[in-house]
C-alpha cells in the first residue's frame, strides 16, 4: 500500500524524499572526506550556485572553513521545494552566516 500511495501521489513522494535525505544526512559517510575536500581545494568564495544542494549535504564541508566566511551569496537551485525548509536548517545548524537564496526550478529551465 505504500508503493501504491508513493507512486500516485507526488507530494508525498516529495516529502517521503525530503525526509530520507535529511535522515541520511546525519551520520558521516566515506564520501564526505571526498567531497569536502575537493571543495576545500577549490577555495569556494564568492557567489555560489549549486544544482540539487538536496538537504544541504555540503554545507558540512565549511563548517569549519575559512572559506565560508568569504562566501557573499549561495544560490541553491533545487526543484523539490520541500528540501528549502531543511537546506535551511542544514545551514543554520551549522553555525554559516553566508545569505541563502532557494529557486525552485529544475536545472534544465
Amino acid at each position: 500500500i505504500f508503493l501504491i500511495v508513493l507512486h500516485f501521489n507526488d507530494d508525498f513522494r516529495r516529502r517521503f524524499f525530503v525526509n530520507f535525505c535529511a535522515i541520511s544526512n546525519l551520520k558521516p559517510t566515506p564520501l564526505d572526506e571526498h567531497r569536502c575536500s575537493i571543495l576545500q581545494e577549490g577555495n569556494v568564495t564568492g557567489k555560489i550556485i549549486e544544482f540539487g544542494p538536496g538537504p544541504g549535504t555540503n554545507f558540512k564541508c565549511f563548517e569549519n572553513s575559512t572559506s565560508a566566511h568569504m562566501i557573499e551569496h549561495y544560490v541553491a537551485v533545487e526543484p523539490n521545494a520541500h528540501f528549502e525548509g531543511v537546506l535551511k536548517k542544514e545551514k543554520g545548524d551549522r553555525g554559516l552566516e553566508f545569505p541563502l537564496t532557494h529557486v525552485g526550478l529544475k536545472g534544465e529551465q
